[in-house]
């Protein structure tokens, strides 16, 4: 074969079985491939080159660009100091280290399943061997023994605290004067990663794009090689782990050339492509070899190659200097579009003559502190509500020009049509207004007022009438009034007009918080503490008009500079060079990593100091002598007037001390090993193990009791609504009754090919039981250990069961606690995900299993931020996360790294410093194997948890009411001796007490805290709209993904897609919705304990006997949410729809942002209406539940009040019930012994 080079160079090899195989190598190479240019032409061309780093580095240091200008000084030493670095990038766990370790013949760097490196790690070739740290604030650190190479996995680690990891060593492959670059993955969900890779990629001489084979054609790939080559970057694409290709699926040459049709499609064309396995060193595909020749051959140029990586870089960053320019202006300019005009910027001029002059004027004088912080929070409460967003200048500009004389609309019957439109218009304007101005400013002003009452030592309820007046109810009027006549409606005028709506609106509030402080300073003079700090006055528009203007200029110069590029000449050149020349600054020595981690230990150990003493104070009580001593005082008690609700009280801290019972719910995905670890848990073989899901209903595994000896199982069977509902879903079907069922899902089965296969399983698992259990329906029977397997594990029998009860005599069972082993998150039940929600908001504790090789798929993820968003309102962190079958890993490290690398998950999800376990449910049920499976350490924090915090404040609560009722007892006694005169004063005082208290806690209309939960709800309500389309763009890119469509024809991909993302954001939404009732559950149980406390306060400067009565929080039943835009498809989108037009214009040209755009306001507006909807059913609920909360708790506060202040007047005039008393208290102090 002659050998010609048009664009690649291909070399022929005969392999094994005879074939002849193409290999891509490497293209635009002649036949002096390997001959470097001379070293004297390489200095001449590298000073040259140095030069234009330093007019580019005197270019951005005046412009802020601080990334840009640590990069270029990076560029320039990298050239100074002649190093060549070959940067290895791409996907996460695709195998870079493991192949830098390859090619480098030294197994320094750590490979591991998931990511290990939150860093970059430079390997130079060379003869001294160190490990250099630097830090994200770039100190350095030099690695002193005992500290060495096998440190490195657990540094690289700190993203967030180490920036960079340099090893220099020799290298059997490589010559000296090569650095080796081993980055995070581009495709991390770690900010740290992706700094740590872009800010490296612009030093590398040559690139290798490292891809694992089954993660190629996609988005990420295609644009960042694209971008490289656009820049001239010199890469190479390495497809890895090729021994996971199965030829029975697709013949590797088809699949080869697929890949380098589709980069060449999307102009992303690298010099080579290199297949590669480390695993399978004789695959027949494996290229690795070819790969080591390359990189000697790139070595051999590296002159050459150098300065055209420096050039390529310095493009880069040219071109990334001035985008960060362009996005400093825009973001200005987005920022206070509102404040600076067009015009402004070319009237700029006479705005900095005006400021001059205003910078003469003298600053007011200061009030008390509390005035001046009410008037400084109250203008930039007025200044910061943003009143004119986008959609309401539309309006309003649609608004002026229908004010206009020569406004018209139609041609017949103008005059009527033009004032129907007029008068829409108008309307429309008002509303959106209406709107923005209660949720920017009235909201936020009412909540503002709120707050300063109560540092003003007044209660909220007394304002409530009058914060709640607060209002704009004149917008009709102030939207004409600020109309000038022949003004215009656009450009200019309109923003005039919208500046002057905006002040009236603001000067409307205004008024009204001022007349607000007046009362409010008259009624709380002698609250309101003095102050004399003094603070300037705020900036007013003119200022900053000068000062946004000022920050425009600057960046405008800069790019003009960046855009001329002038030599800054040779004098400053030098200068850049020579600090260019200079080392990094000191160097320090280490020899612990913990002293680089310090500050993290140190705050884990005053946590962990700051548990030990909660345990410690709990620990000291002695748990049986409070449950004795509480159930003796309520006996005693129960008869004596005036102590009734304390004797109740007692004895239920006792019935629960003593009857110690806990839920405990099990969560993860199917086949994550949750019935296994449940296993683990209890000691025994409980619920039945197997390959496949198992769990189908919620399994509630109960200490045994009487009437449920151990191994006794009562099985729940659905409702029939219930299982009509789920096979409506899993079928998409119109079921309309159990017995005609069978021949519409049998024809579903047949026919639908498009339906999922685990709801066919469902839907034929039916078909196959409901012979048997279609009669069961809506009945709970009573069944043996035995036959609870089989409606565990059997399918057609699961399918018909909503929930199992078992009886089981475990560790687990002897500590009181109810396991609730759940559905997975992916479950085909929805009711489930209700289900769910509740169990994770009342369970005691909330376990969460992973299965360890396995990444979180998209319902694992929406679960776990579900569990991220109620995390943070619990009062106790309540759940645990278990990594299961950690066995499978190779050594101690890599397990670690797993584990490591859920926790840094978790995190992203919302779950802050999650408790997380690794485990292993196979070790932990065999004896010789239980010690290494982690289920002990689990246990001893779970069991930790359950008998210690929560038991705990439960005994610390129990102890502290009796000794409160112990001390009550005492002072009664002690009044009971007083003078008659000194008792008839005391018998007046409390009958005074007692009317005053009745009269507080009789108003039961709870209007102000009604009104306040009103705003509450809408606040949330607002900011759920916002949540869920923040993470649009997401939802959309994995619902239009370009596999899909390379793989499908455009329509049904198309429709698919669409379908998908409605149903992502529907399900999004419905979980939203699920919080804000909750959220709204927690705010109406605060607001009612706020206020009696405050009430409670009130009570105690009259009455400082009283006892506080004890409410015992009961959780409310949650409203239940359907998935919102559920009755939209695929066929509601065509306009839409014909944004699509082929694959490349689509994904390469971008035009895909049309149709998100697009999708996104459609959305948006079918969102606004459903949510409406929801929001009066919340609200309703809320309202009911306030009634009926508010009510019991009140009404039980002012029983007991009434009680204990008539029991103190029946001592004063009872010598019997004060000898009873002092029985009593004889019996329950100094002779405890004859409790027994």
């Amino acid at each position: 074969m002659a050998y010609k080079i048009v664009l690649y160079v291909s070399f022929l090899y005969i392999l094994c079985n005879g074939m002849i195989e193409s290999v891509t190598i490497e293209k635009g190479i002649d036949k002096g491939l390997y001959r470097d240019m001379d070293k004297t032409q390489f200095r001449i061309e590298k000073e040259k080159l140095l030069k234009k780093l330093a007019d580019f580095q005197s270019i951005i240091k005046s412009s802020g660009d601080h990334e840009r200008e640590k990069k270029v000084t990076l560029l320039a030493k990298k050239l100074l100091n002649e190093e060549f670095v070959i940067g290895f990038c791409g996907h996460f766990s695709a195998g870079k280290s493991a192949m830098i370790n390859e090619l480098t013949g030294e197994s320094i760097l750590p490979s591991s399943p998931i990511p290990t490196s939150a860093n970059l790690i430079a390997l130079h070739t060379g003869n001294k061997k160190h490990i250099r740290v630097t830090l994200s604030d770039d100190t350095q650190y030099d690695l002193l023994p005992p500290l060495g190479e096998t440190s490195i996995s657990a540094l690289g680690k700190e993203g967030l605290k180490i920036k960079k990891i340099d090893v220099w060593r020799s290298s059997s492959e490589l010559p000296e004067g090569i650095t080796v670059l081993d980055t995070p993955g581009i495709d991390s969900v770690d900010d740290a990663h992706k700094r740590s890779t872009e800010s490296a990629i612009h030093l590398a001489d040559q690139l290798f794009y490292v891809m694992d084979y089954n993660h190629v054609q996609s988005e990420m790939n295609f644009e960042y090689i694209k971008k490289m080559v656009q820049h001239n970057r010199k890469i190479s694409a390495v497809i890895n782990q090729i021994d996971k290709h199965r030829e029975e699926e697709i013949p590797f040459d088809v699949y080869r050339q697929s890949v380098q049709e589709a980069f060449t499609q999307w102009g992303a064309e690298p010099e080579a492509f290199y297949y590669t396995s480390l695993k399978d060193s004789v695959h027949p595909h494996n290229q690795l070899q070819q790969l080591k020749e390359m990189l000697h051959q790139i070595v051999s140029r590296k002159y050459e190659l150098m300065l055209s990586a420096v050039e390529s870089g310095l493009s880069l960053l040219q071109t990334e200097h001035k985008e960060y320019l362009e996005d400093e202006m825009e973001e200005i300019r987005l920022a206070y579009e509102e404040i600076v005009t067009d015009q402004d910027l070319e009237n700029r001029a006479a705005i900095f003559e005006e400021e001059e002059k205003l910078e003469q004027e003298t600053s007011i004088s200061s009030f008390k502190s509390w005035s001046e912080s009410y008037d400084i929070e109250k203008e930039k409460l007025l200044k910061d509500a943003y009143l004119m967003p986008a959609d309401v200048r539309l309006k309003a500009e649609q608004f002026l020009e229908s004010t206009q004389n020569s406004f018209k609309t139609g041609v017949f019957f103008a005059a009527k049509k033009t004032e129907t439109e007029k008068i829409r218009r108008k309307e429309a304007f008002v509303q959106a207004l209406h709107d923005t101005v209660e949720n920017q400013l009235i909201w936020h002003a009412k909540s503002f007022v709120y707050r300063y009452i109560e540092k003003g030592g007044a209660s909220r309820t007394e304002w409530a009438q009058k914060v709640e007046g607060i209002e704009v109810s004149e917008l009709d009027s102030l939207i004409h009034s600020s109309v000038k006549p022949g003004a215009g409606y656009t450009g200019n005028a309109l923003l005039h007009y919208c500046d002057d709506l905006a002040a009236a609106v603001r000067r409307t509030v205004k008024v009204q918080l001022e007349q607000l402080k007046s009362e409010i300073v008259t009624d709380l003079e002698d609250h309101i503490e003095e102050s004399s700090v003094k603070k300037e006055a705020g900036n007013n528009r003119v200022r900053q008009k000068a000062n946004i203007i000022r920050q425009i200029e600057k960046i405008e110069s800069a790019l003009t500079r960046a855009e001329q590029s002038e030599s800054i000449g040779d004098d400053l050149q030098a200068v850049f060079v020579q600090d260019w020349s200079k080392e990094n600054g000191d160097i320090y020595s280490v020899s612990s990593i913990s002293e680089l981690l310090s500050d993290t230990e140190e705050q884990l150990d005053h946590d962990q100091h700051t548990d030990e003493q909660t345990k410690k104070a709990s620990e000291s009580l002695d748990e049986e002598y409070i449950i004795k001593k509480s159930y003796a005082a309520a006996d005693l008690l129960k008869e004596i007037s005036g102590f009734t609700h304390q004797s109740k009280t007692l004895k239920g801290q006792a019935e629960r001390l003593e009857n110690k019972r806990f839920t405990v719910s099990l969560f993860g995905a199917f086949s994550a090993g949750k019935s296994s670890f449940a296993n683990a848990i209890m000691g025994r073989k409980v619920l039945p193990v197997s390959p496949n899901p198992t769990t189908a209903s919620i399994n509630r595994i109960n200490p045994p009791n009487e009437e449920f000896p151990d191994k006794t199982a009562v099985i729940h069977f659905k409702k029939e609504r219930e299982l009509i509902e789920d096979l409506r879903s899993v079928s998409e079907s119109p079921i309309e009754s159990i017995e005609s069922a069978g021949e519409i899902l049998s024809a579903v089965v047949r026919d639908r090919k498009d339906l999922p296969e685990s709801k066919k399983s469902f839907i034929r698992a039916f078909l196959k039981g409901n012979s048997s259990y279609g009669s069961e329906l809506g009945k709970s029977v009573k069944v043996s250990f035995e036959e609870f397997a089989g409606y565990v594990s059997n399918e057609h029998q699961s399918c018909f069961v909503e929930s199992i009860d078992l009886y089981i005599d475990s560790p687990l069972a002897e500590s009181g606690i109810t396991l609730v082993d759940t559905p997975g998150a992916d479950s085909v039940n929805a009711r489930h995900t209700d289900v769910s929600f509740d169990y994770i908001r009342n369970s005691d504790a909330v376990l969460f299993v992973t299965y360890y090789n396995h990444a979180f798929a998209r319902a694992d993820r929406e679960f776990l931020i579900q569990m991220g968003r109620l995390k943070e309102s619990f009062e106790l962190d309540k759940m645990f996360f278990l990594v299961n079958a950690v066995d499978l890993a190779s050594n101690d490290q890599e397990k670690d790294d797993v584990i490591q690398y859920v926790q840094t998950q978790l995190m992203k999800f919302g779950i802050r410093q999650p408790k997380i376990f690794g485990v292993s449910s196979l070790q932990a049920l065999q004896e010789k194997t239980r010690q290494q499976s982690g289920i002990d350490a689990f246990n001893a924090q779970f069991h930790s948890f359950i008998e210690g915090d929560l038991h705990a404040i439960a005994l610390q609560n129990a102890y502290d009411y009796l000794d409160q009722t112990i001390h009550r007892m005492k002072v009664l006694i002690d009044r009971s001796e007083n003078s008659a005169e000194e008792k008839e004063h005391y018998r007046n005082q409390l009958m005074e007490h007692r009317q005053k208290i009745e009269k507080a806690l009789s108003d039961l209309s709870f209007a102000a805290l009604k009104n306040q939960a009103d705003q509450e709800l809408n606040e949330l309500i607002y900011y759920v709209k916002q949540r869920v389309f923040y993470r649009y763009p997401d939802f959309f890119k994995e619902s239009f993904n370009p596999s899909r469509f390379s793989q499908m024809q455009p329509k049904p991909a198309l429709e698919k897609s669409i379908n998908e993302l409605i149903g992502v954001l529907g399900f999004d939404f419905m979980q939203e919705l699920k919080v804000v009732n909750h959220r709204m559950d927690l705010f109406i149980e605060k607001s009612l304990m706020r206020d009696l406390e405050i009430l409670w306060d009130m009570i105690r400067e009259d009455f400082l006997n009283g006892m506080k009565p004890v409410i015992r929080q009961s959780s409310s039943d949650m409203l239940t949410f359907p998935q919102l835009l559920s009755g939209y498809d695929h066929t509601a989108f065509a306009k839409e729809k014909s944004y699509y037009k082929n694959n490349r214009s689509f994904f390469e040209k971008n035009e895909k942002k049309f149709m998100k755009d697009a999708l996104e306001e459609r959305l948006k507006q079918m969102a606004d209406q459903e949510i409406a909807e929801e929001q009066v059913r919340i609200q309703e609920w809320v309202q009911t539940e306030i009634q009926l909360k508010g009510k019991a708790y009140f009404t039980q506060w002012k029983e007991e009040m009434t009680e204990q202040i008539t029991a103190e007047i029946s001592t004063l005039d009872s010598t019997e019930m004060t000898a009873e008393l002092k029985r009593v208290y004889r019996l329950l102090t100094t002779e405890g012994d004859q409790l027994e």
